[in-house]
């Protein structure tokens, strides 16, 4: 089958600036010249993170080395583009020109579109370089998945009018959602060899946010009749709601270990985590009076969570329920690496703006 790939050999724009340290453990990682804020998508076990600079009216592609210097990746030309994940190799995937694109260097591959094939969205990569995400193929969306930049359209279910791919680890396990006619979203997994599965459904709108290396699968979910999010995590081939009443789930480590936040009676949204068997982990908000919502974003596998409260970026470890305020005022931690390394954002002049915090 024919593939149609376009690589640039030259980055369309470089912007590179000297890192800014402000405070100690705090590294910004600055937008683009003439852009207003950046915000971080990803982050690989090297410190390399990728994510967004945002101008007035475009958002660009860019990934910043672990000292802060930001590069823009090639957009095609088409002056907007997104980034949904980087592996440890420093290969990044998203999207430019309304095709999944994936980046390696100052190198930019449009992901195979083959006839018949239209709309393109690149969602996840593995350590193995298997990109998912979804296509239009025909007149329905479908989920997919590229290796050596061939596309391969993924096994769907009898009755799903739409099915598509967001997390994939490096076993070869993919995890997705599908929509039915009846607007139920179920979560679906397939295994290496391109078997389906569906994990089943609370009835309405759907998000899975992570698989861990054991083909875990956690997101949330809501159920139409009482509207509460229940957080969700897969196990013996069917979702089961976690402790905690209205909850979402975020991430899970290799341990089993998921975070997330609760509702509390307010109401708002105060941090959670959970064990592996499923007991509830308590942890505590930052200090004060602030009424914003705290949430954990993400865990590694020594249990280091991070994520924001009472509208400041703090770090959780397993074992010790009280967070730590990262420095660089307002904002939110999003990713944490296997180091320990954090990425977030912190807000200056009105706007978010990418650090990392060490």
């Amino acid at each position: 089958m024919r593939r149609s790939v376009l690589v640039l050999s030259a980055v369309l724009a470089l912007g590179v600036v000297t890192p800014a340290h402000a405070g100690p453990g705090l590294v910004k990682l600055g937008p683009l010249p003439g852009d207003l804020g950046s915000r971080p998508v990803a982050l690989n076990d090297a410190g390399e993170a990728a994510g967004v600079s945002v101008g007035s009216g475009a958002q660009h592609a860019v990934r910043w080395s672990r000292d802060g210097k930001v590069t823009q990746l090639p957009d095609l030309g088409s002056g907007d583009s997104s980034v949904s994940d980087l592996n440890n190799s420093g290969t990044v995937v998203g999207g430019a020109g309304g095709r999944a694109v994936q980046w390696d260097g100052d190198q930019v591959t449009v992901l195979a579109t083959p006839p018949g094939v239209t709309a393109t969205r690149a969602w996840a990569i593995s350590e193995t370089g298997v990109v998912v995400g979804d296509a239009v193929v025909g007149q329905e969306r479908r989920a997919v998945k590229w290796v050596g930049n061939k596309l391969t359209v993924l096994a769907t279910l009898p009755g799903a009018w739409t099915i598509n791919a967001s997390q994939v680890n490096d076993r070869g396990f993919i995890a997705g959602t599908a929509t039915f006619a009846d607007n139920s979203v179920h979560v679906v997994r397939w295994d290496p060899r391109g078997r389906v599965s569906d994990l089943g459904t609370f009835g309405g709108f759907t998000e899975v946010r992570a698989i861990n290396a054991s083909g875990v699968v956690v997101g949330s979910s809501v159920e139409p009749v009482t509207t509460q999010t229940r957080a969700f995590r897969s196990n013996g081939g069917r979702i089961e709601a976690l402790n905690g009443g209205d909850a979402h789930a975020y991430d899970i480590n290799d341990f089993g270990y998921v975070v997330g936040d609760v509702e509390t009676k307010q109401p708002r949204r105060v941090p959670a985590a959970w064990e592996a068997d499923g007991a509830s982990v308590p942890l505590q908000e930052a200090p004060g009076t602030d009424e914003r919502a705290s949430r954990v974003w993400s865990v590694n596998n020594a249990g280091v969570a991070v994520g924001e409260s009472r509208g400041v970026p703090v770090r959780w470890v397993e074992g010790d329920t009280k967070p730590v305020v990262l420095p660089g005022g307002s904002g939110s931690a999003v990713q944490v690496n296997r180091s320990g390394l954090i990425a977030g954002t912190v807000q200056e002049g009105g706007y978010p703006q990418a650090v990392l915090w060490r």
